[in-house]
């Protein structure tokens, strides 16, 4: 159902359980015509790829997006950055007091969350 959507209104677990059904299905296919040499064989094989290549891609999917969750989350306990989305990217801004001293390379504490 979800390959119906626009492509554009689709989320990246969306996306990446279509390419990775796609893709299992494939490569199952392939390794089930190998190893059986039947019809049946080769069925067998695109099934279980599919569904092992669409749960593998809805799961990558589903990583990629939420990393701006994941991080501002963890940085909001130490205020120590911002995080914003913007498109594809994640920007993370640092604040310059909880960074650095001057003319040292340690790490201030602040820094870690």
């Amino acid at each position: 159902m979800t390959g119906c959507a626009a492509p554009e209104t689709q989320t990246k677990t969306q996306k990446g359980a279509i390419y990775g059904t796609a893709g299992g299905a494939a490569a199952g296919a392939i390794a089930g015509q190998l190893i059986g040499r039947d019809a049946k064989a080769t069925l067998i094989g695109a099934a279980i790829g599919a569904a092992v290549g669409g749960l593998g891609g809805a799961g990558v999917g589903k990583m990629m997006d939420n990393p701006g969750k994941r991080y501002a989350s963890g940085h909001a306990q130490s205020e120590a950055a911002t995080v914003s989305r913007e498109g594809n990217l994640l920007a993370v801004t640092f604040k310059g007091d909880v960074t650095f001293d001057t003319n040292s390379i340690v790490v201030r504490p602040g820094l870690y969350f």
